[in-house]
């Protein structure tokens, strides 16, 4: 006598096959990103598309933008009407870039190594209080400690200090 199978096997049989197949791929890890040794091109900046762009000294005087924003060009490189944006901390990190604890967004602060979302709140918050000009007014973030901030030390600048 021969039995057939019914058709909720066969669905409850293919989800357990997809169910273990997915489980087998592994999920993606954060990246970390190491800063460059040399800032690849003067002023680098992406367009719209965050395609990443080199810039001279005088063209970024012209279109009056800085290292690091996310400009609306056109084709032709000519800028269109809208305010510059910035690119996100790991892209600014991996072309070279050292972030300025004043200026970074929480999202950019995350980007740096060990520096969580509440840990770059923690920071927002502090230089509210008062500007963070150099590596030992880092000190004084709750969870920031010496060993933190030597690990960040080829991350961030401080343009106040200098």
């Amino acid at each position: 006598m021969r039995t057939s199978l019914r058709p909720s096997f066969w669905i409850l049989l293919g989800g357990t096959l997809l169910l273990d197949v997915l489980l087998l791929i592994p999920s993606p890890a954060r990246l970390t990103v190491r800063p460059s040794e040399k800032r690849l091109c003067p002023v680098p900046v992406a367009d719209v598309g965050h395609r990443v762009r080199c810039l001279t000294e005088a063209e970024a005087r012209r279109l009056a933008v800085s290292p690091g924003v996310v400009l609306p060009l056109g084709p032709d490189g000519l800028r269109w009407v809208g305010p510059p944006q910035r690119m996100s901390g790991e892209q600014q990190l991996a072309l070279g870039l050292r972030l300025d604890p004043n200026q970074a967004s929480e999202d950019e602060l995350t980007a740096l190594p060990d520096i969580g979302p509440s840990l770059a709140q923690a920071i927002v918050s502090a230089r509210r209080r008062a500007p963070i000009r150099s590596e030992s007014d880092l000190l004084r973030v709750r969870g920031l400690g010496p060993k933190r901030v030597a690990k960040l030390r080829p991350y961030l600048h401080f343009p106040e200090s200098q």
